[in-house]
């Protein structure tokens, strides 16, 4: 996977928090929190100050937003950097585009 993209990096991860929220990610961490249970993960961490009234539930969204972006970041530049890594652009329209590549590849890499 290659994301080389960042605007389309940031809306797949916008789009995959709002995903979170309509699966019930507010209602589970609530329940958590109701029992003195306080995650520290993001998705979880940043609506604490949300239930204790400090910010609204768009500024902890948000928050969750930017969060999982610098986790991407960090982990990107972790693959790039410790690894010797060729990363793909999937392309969904056309994924047997892709998987020639990446089987192109391997037979080079092979050899």
């Amino acid at each position: 996977l290659n994301i080389a993209d960042r605007d389309l990096l940031y809306k797949r991860i916008n789009e995959r928090v709002d995903e979170m929220f309509a699966h019930g990610l507010l209602y589970e961490v609530f329940s958590l929190y109701k029992k003195g249970i306080t995650p520290n993960a993001i998705g979880y961490k940043e609506l604490i100050p949300f239930f204790n009234k400090e910010v609204t539930l768009e500024t902890a969204t948000d928050n969750i937003k930017l969060n999982s972006r610098h986790l991407a970041k960090r982990q990107m530049t972790w693959f790039r950097t410790q690894m010797d890594t060729h990363f793909y652009e999937v392309n969904l329209d056309n994924i047997e585009q892709t998987i020639d590549t990446i089987y192109h590849d391997l037979k080079e890499f092979l050899k």
